[in-house]
């Protein structure tokens, strides 16, 4: 009987990964695992074929049959924690993880990603500060910096975050929504109406301008150009909770208050987590003294998304 030889076996699998062939990859990860149960770089594979496909409970569990002391291996198991929500584990991982490697710019940027998923944000900015000295044209990471400053109240901060975006890609179109809604929160809304009409010169497409052109034309009682900006949203991206409950608060501002009622009830029928429609929905009943329909609605969200509470 020929000696099993790996190279080609694994050459095959890489290809695979990199196709986004990822079942496949892992057919061919077995049979090399079959024969070299040890083989470092066919595990590392598999971890990334599990990843990519959002398999996450399936890529710690390979990875906990599998024990090694490879750093990557370690920090994609931190990654597939902060995915299903565990970030306590996740941070003890990347804690073990930065004592090693204080300077290693993949392992700063999901540190920082965790930490703000912790809610600890002044933490996760002084970890993206330190990230952002270190890779100064980092994009993710100044964008998030900038969403945790906008965050913090911190707005000049914020906004230096995202023209060091625009002067690296002037083409990034989240840089523009992101400095756009930060001047929506400043309250300057001329500002921000530019910042997402640039935006859209760049994407014409892009759902999340044309919802908050919606909204500043709600501001300015302008309904019918919210009409349409937010059905344009709508139309980008149709199971969108957030533009539906949008253009239903538009409905109830215009007088459809039925269709508005409607429209909400149908949202939270279909059993969603997101906030927004029954929060507004809870809104519309006290301000139509219906205060016990209100607190069912409030029940019904803490119900299904406790965090809420």
């Amino acid at each position: 009987m020929s000696k099993f030889d790996p190279t080609s076996y694994y050459s095959m699998a890489t290809d695979f990964l990199q196709k986004g062939m990822l079942s496949e990859a892992r057919e061919v990860c077995n049979e090399i695992l079959h024969h070299h149960p040890d083989h470092l770089e066919t595990h590392w594979v598999m971890v990334q074929s599990f990843f990519q496909e959002e398999l996450f409970e399936e890529t710690i569990q390979f990875i906990e049959r599998h024990p090694q002391r490879d750093a990557r291996v370690f920090l994609v198991l931190a990654r597939a924690k902060m995915k299903l929500g565990n970030h306590l584990a996740a941070r003890e991982i990347l804690d073990q993880l930065i004592a090693q490697f204080p300077d290693h710019p993949q392992i700063l940027f999901h540190h920082a990603r965790n930490y703000k998923e912790l809610g600890e944000l002044t933490r996760a900015a002084q970890e993206y500060e330190r990230l952002i000295e270190l890779v100064p044209d980092h994009r993710n990471a100044l964008n998030n910096l900038g969403n945790i400053y906008q965050t913090l109240h911190q707005y000049e901060k914020g906004l230096r975050c995202f023209d060091r975006l625009i002067d690296l890609d002037n083409d990034f179109v989240m840089a523009y929504c992101n400095k756009a809604g930060l001047f929506q929160k400043m309250g300057k809304s001329d500002e921000a109406r530019a910042l997402f009409q640039q935006a859209l010169d760049i994407d014409p497409n892009n759902a999340t301008a044309f919802y908050n052109l919606g909204l500043i034309a709600v501001y300015h009682f302008d309904y019918p150009l919210a009409k349409e900006y937010l059905e344009k949203a709508i139309q980008q991206q149709p199971k969108n909770v957030k533009y539906q409950t949008g253009k239903a608060n538009l409905d109830y501002l215009s007088g459809d208050k039925y269709v508005a009622l409607r429209s909400l009830n149908g949202l939270i029928n279909t059993g969603t987590t997101v906030e927004d429609p029954y929060l507004k929905l809870s809104r519309i009943y006290v301000e139509t003294n219906q205060v016990k329909e209100a607190i069912q609605v409030l029940k019904l969200l803490v119900e299904r998304n406790p965090v809420a509470a």
